[in-house]
């Protein structure tokens, strides 16, 4: 695996390749991945012909793969030794999440390396992972493996490979790489989605999951007030209300006693905008941005200049 890596320092090295004179630091809007460019973290980058688009993060630079640049995508920590033993390769196509956690929990076989799990194999919320460990010229190495579902078939897999001192700060850099992660469905021909300048309706996939906001107030008589949000990564929205008065409850479901109406449509994103196209013919804009609290994810919905905020409860 090693060896791989070593093709992305050979190239990024300014004295091996006149190449980078003509190197471009990306600005903050999407591109589709180019060949022989060296790309920086904060770069927003798109694979249309997969669906999918990315930040990158900015503990890292990277390159397409010289082997497979339609789909992979390698990636190298800054500011450590460019010693070529340590990397993040994305590769994207088709995968089963339900027969990767199984072949996660056994040796697997990558770039011609063996890696053995060192523990069980987690599955959540569209995502598989895993630890592994392997040996290299007589050196010990970790690798992090996740798998995250796109659309249809689809997946992404990230692989991180490096020695045991480094793996902190790749598994963190494969994390914030996989959240930044954005699926993109075909825009139906003719169809109208509130931009008519986009070829793609994107989702970002820091959004998936339930979101819920609850507040209570006590005089005499206990009320309890909830909203609920669930995102999908297939780009559907379902959003309900409920109260429930004296005697409060575990948790307020988006059916069931004292809930209101639940609403259905589509949702998507555009940078920090959230657009809600409702089943009903209704359109909204909003404002989101997701951000830790107290160790989990928390989500801020801004509309008519009023906020509100939801912690993740999946």
């Amino acid at each position: 695996m090693s060896a791989k890596i070593r093709e992305v320092y050979r190239f990024c090295s300014m004295g091996q390749f006149c190449l980078l004179c003509l190197l471009l630091f990306r600005p903050a809007m999407a591109e589709v991945a180019q060949p022989n460019t060296r790309y920086e973290g904060g770069s927003l980058i798109d694979f249309p012909q997969h669906g999918v688009a990315f930040t990158l993060p900015d503990s890292v630079y990277g390159m397409l793969s010289p082997e497979n640049p339609q789909g992979e995508f390698v990636a190298v920590l800054r500011g450590v030794s460019e010693s070529g033993d340590h990397g993040i390769y994305l590769q994207l196509g088709q995968g089963n999440i339900d027969q990767m956690a199984q072949q996660m929990n056994q040796p697997m076989e990558f770039k011609g390396t063996r890696l053995q799990p060192l523990g069980k194999s987690r599955q959540v919320d569209g995502a598989v992972f895993n630890e592994f460990g392997y040996t290299d010229q007589g050196h010990a190495y970790k690798t992090f493996m996740l798998m995250l579902t796109t659309k249809g078939n689809g997946a992404a897999l990230f692989v991180t490979a490096s020695p045991e001192a480094l793996f902190p700060r790749y598994r963190q850099a494969v994390i914030d790489w996989a959240r930044s992660l954005q699926l993109a469905d075909d825009m139906d021909a003719g169809q109208d989605h509130g931009s008519t300048a986009q070829s793609g309706i994107h989702h970002a996939r820091e959004l998936v999951g339930a979101w819920m906001n609850r507040s209570n107030a006590s005089n005499g008589i206990y009320m309890e007030s909830s909203s609920k949000w669930v995102f999908s990564a297939d780009g559907t929205v379902a959003w309900g209300s409920g109260t429930v008065i004296a005697g409060g409850t575990a948790g307020v479901s988006l059916r069931g006693g004292g809930a209101g109406p639940v609403y259905y449509g589509h949702w998507r994103t555009e940078g920090d905008a959230l657009y809600l196209n409702w089943d009903d013919g209704t359109v909204e804009q909003r404002q989101f941005s997701v951000f830790d609290y107290d160790g989990r994810p928390a989500l801020a919905l801004t509309a008519n200049g009023e906020t509100y905020y939801f912690k993740r409860i999946d």
